[in-house]
């Protein structure tokens, strides 16, 4: 039986005839669990992940950097990640986890730099791909929005948590 993480793979690098379908539907602890894809359907992830490229980066790598542009959104398959701003750690990321996207939505500036903890496997959206899959798919919009106030206390009911994303 396949663990969550090559499940999850799996669906990133095939999203066509050998896509894992009953993975899909257990979509079980890991990076198959990011809320990006809550409520959508099987065949609606597949084909999310279809419009996704991969990368990897070393540990240590620097994938963003704080003030600088940036066009590319995120989604961490497999390792860590620390978030800083101003220099000083704010988060980790995981599985599951996204970043980039407000970058990539608004002026092009990171708001934050995250750098590979342990070595980094990422799904990755360049340009202008971002926008035209949330265009296709309006329910990805709504969970990235919804996980993006999630990060601001004054957003929801008072009680910060660790984010699982950040808006770089």
């Amino acid at each position: 039986m396949h663990n969550p993480d090559e499940r999850f793979e799996e669906m990133a690098i095939a999203a066509g005839d050998r896509l894992d379908i009953e993975g899909l539907q257990s979509r079980p602890e890991g990076p198959a669990s990011s809320p990006l894809f809550d409520e959508l359907t099987d065949t609606e992830i597949a084909d999310v992940l279809g419009a996704f490229d991969t990368q990897s980066f070393n540990a240590g790598h620097r994938v963003t950097l704080e003030g600088f542009r940036g066009r590319e959104f995120y989604l961490i398959v497999e390792g860590r990640a620390t978030v800083s701003v101003g220099g000083r750690r704010v988060a980790e990321l995981g599985p599951g986890d996204f970043f980039g996207e407000a970058a990539v939505l608004r002026d092009g500036l990171r708001s934050a730099t995250v750098a590979a903890e342990t070595g980094l496997r990422t799904l990755v959206l360049s340009n202008d791909s971002l926008e035209q899959l949330l265009v296709a798919h309006p329910r990805v919009g709504l969970n990235m929005l919804r996980e993006v106030l999630g990060r601001f206390p004054e957003a929801g009911d008072g009680h910060a948590e660790r984010p699982r994303a950040l808006s770089i």
